[in-house]
């Protein structure tokens, strides 16, 4: 069980395109898939209904009607995609200063914009924050309506032309905190390095014949007479000697090589 749900919390992070921080819980619900345990009592209900003699319904009717259930809970209210900005902002977890110092990417967790004292986190961003007042006031425009922590996610819910406002609203506001950070000298100076450092290439001498052998598959090529696509291809690094075999499977072919 834990390691299925291991692939499917991988699952719930493509579809969202949202980092890895964030909380299985999060996850499901901004995707949209029905969480394990759901699946699991769907199953369960499908089961005891049909060992129960006394029900009139057939597996498949049962199916569908547990299946729709399970669905009206997870998918029926969700209106529009989602997608890398759009989920940071319902996440909390993105280019917000109080999110990048738990990871050592920034010093201080408080906004430059508001002063000292008030924590640049996602609800005073997209709520509070006066730097985003006029991209806040076209979203209020389009929902006809203040919008809050409390109120955002249902008035996206509502409309979907408000949906589509509250994604791009996110995408102004997240795009604009990224081109921050990446011009914030102190964020450079201490943010964790992504990238490997760059070493020397290693150059392998073959000291003696057939001491160090490549193989590869050269295909798929135009059927042969003998049924063959693929040629498997042997290659000597010190004599430069090279053998080709022709084969019709190459799956087959490379795991014996490997064993």
């Amino acid at each position: 069980m834990r390691g299925l749900e291991a692939t499917y919390r991988i699952c719930a992070i493509r579809i969202t395109c949202s980092f890895r921080t964030i909380l299985d819980e999060a996850a499901l619900v901004i995707a949209g898939q029905i969480p394990l345990g759901e699946l699991i009592r769907e199953r369960k209900d499908i089961h005891d209904a049909t060992h129960d003699r006394e029900a009139a319904h057939t597996v498949a009717e049962l199916k569908v009607a547990a299946r729709r259930s399970s669905l009206e809970n997870w998918q029926a209210s969700v209106l529009g995609q989602v997608d890398f900005y759009l989920t940071q902002a319902l996440s909390g977890h993105g280019c917000f200063r109080s999110y990048l110092k738990r990871f050592g990417h920034e010093t201080e967790d408080w906004c430059p914009e508001c002063g000292t004292g008030i924590v640049e986190d996602a609800q005073h961003v997209l709520f509070e924050c006066h730097r985003f007042g006029y991209e806040r006031q076209e979203l209020e425009a389009t929902a006809g309506a203040r919008i809050s922590a409390e109120t955002l996610v249902p008035l996206m819910l509502a409309e979907p032309r408000v949906w589509e406002a509250a994604a791009v609203f996110a995408c102004s506001v997240m795009r604009t905190l990224r081109s921050l950070e990446r011009s914030c000298t102190s964020c450079q100076k201490f943010q964790a390095q992504q990238r490997k450092p760059v070493v020397k290439m290693i150059i392998r001498k073959a000291e003696e014949p057939f001491a160090t052998l490549c193989a590869d598959f050269v295909g798929p090529l135009p059927r042969s007479k003998k049924e063959n696509t693929m040629l498997l291809a042997f290659h000597d690094t010190f004599t430069k000697w090279v053998e080709l075999v022709p084969d019709t499977q190459p799956l087959r072919s490379s795991e014996t090589i490997c064993v």
